[in-house]
């Protein structure tokens, strides 16, 4: 209120006979970013967007912070509807932290190809469909959103014949997630709670998934599919107690349907924290008590191994690594202060003398 406000008036004002006095010519980026939000701003918001919407705009990004007035429900900062009918929009970013989701009825965005949503609530089940029907061309896909806890949402949908990169984070834990993304190369799929997940996407290149769905492949082994176009891979396992036995033969089933996978990447080595150094050996025992220890893809050409602590059982998996995999031309390895490691590593034979040990 006060001087703030008036002068915040007339710079919306003086903005938005600058935009309207472009015309007839075409508004490539209008990018407005809010560090607060007070209701009273409203009716100036939405001018500013209808305005660059109005001029042809191309890429639109509004980004607001803190909500002062904490009035940002439905329809919060979409209240523009002209947002869900442009016709020349290519580029879409919005983000607006803790506010609900909302979409209207009709959504036809016919050429919009990037879309980006980042810390919105999801109210509804409907809203997010009804958005992503509405792109017909949408290539990429950034998607940040939570509920709560005792919310309507039980299943999150995004189908799309056209998406082929896809970036999903979402804090929930009695979700459904259902990705049907046929055309989808890149998948990065963050879940935090207990939800399950289904893909459908057969022509998927690169996957990066973190979530606690990944304990379930111990247990569904045999129904895994073979990710014939998967060629780069990389896991992060979260430390539960317990579990870290299972995740080592979860990843050797993971790797059987994965046959032409070319990049391998861990996080760290897993392992379960309750077992005492005495029975080291047993923290890798599968690896050398099966015929078959670890089914490593043939055409694997690189492994990385961001943090390296020193362990044996560390020492085991590269040792095992450079001596069964014909085709590795980079092993990786980031060393976290361990002494003596590197030239211990240096020294164990490698099937493939061309490879290259790199740490970092």
């Amino acid at each position: 209120m006060g001087p703030n406000y008036q002068r915040f008036a007339r710079l919306v004002d003086c903005c938005h006979q600058l935009i309207l006095q472009r015309k007839p010519y075409c508004l490539r980026k209008f990018h407005l970013s809010l560090k607060e939000f007070l209701e009273i701003f409203r009716v100036a918001i939405d001018s500013l967007i209808c305005a660059a919407i109005s001029c042809g705009v191309q890429q639109l990004e509004v980004f607001v912070g803190l909500d002062r007035s904490n009035a940002l429900s439905p329809p919060g900062i979409l209240s523009c509807p002209a947002i869900f009918s442009c016709k020349t929009l290519v580029e879409m970013k919005l983000e607006s932290r803790f506010t609900d989701f909302y979409v209207p009825e009709t959504v036809s965005l016919p050429n919009l190809k990037i879309l980006h949503l980042a810390q919105f609530i999801l109210t509804d089940e409907l809203s997010t469909p009804r958005l992503i029907q509405g792109c017909p061309v949408l290539i990429e896909l950034y998607f940040d959103c939570l509920t709560y806890s005792e919310g309507e949402v039980l299943t999150l949908l995004i189908k799309s014949p056209s998406l082929e990169k896809i970036y999903l984070h979402c804090v929930t834990d009695e979700w459904d997630i259902v990705l049907d993304i046929p055309s989808a190369v890149n998948l990065e799929c963050e879940v935090e709670g207990a939800s399950k997940t289904s893909i459908n996407a057969p022509k998927l290149q690169h996957l990066h998934f973190d979530g606690d769905a990944v304990e379930l492949l111990f247990y569904f082994q045999k129904l895994l599919p073979t990710f014939e176009k998967l060629t780069y891979l990389e896991l992060e396992v979260r430390k539960y107690y317990d579990k870290h036995t299972r995740s080592w033969k979860m990843l050797s089933w993971l790797l059987e349907s994965a046959p032409n996978l070319q990049v391998l990447v861990f996080d760290e080595v897993f392992w379960d924290d309750r077992i005492e150094s005495s029975a080291e050996d047993k923290k890798f025992e599968f690896l050398s008590a099966e015929p078959v220890p670890l089914c490593l893809p043939k055409h694997l050409r690189e492994v990385k191994i961001r943090k390296f602590n020193g362990k044996e059982y560390e020492f085991k998996l590269i040792d095992y690594i450079l001596q069964n995999v014909k085709a590795l031309k980079k092993m990786t390895v980031g060393v976290l202060g361990h002494f003596g490691a590197r030239s211990k590593i240096l020294s164990l034979k490698r099937c493939n003398n061309d490879c290259q040990i790199v740490f970092t």
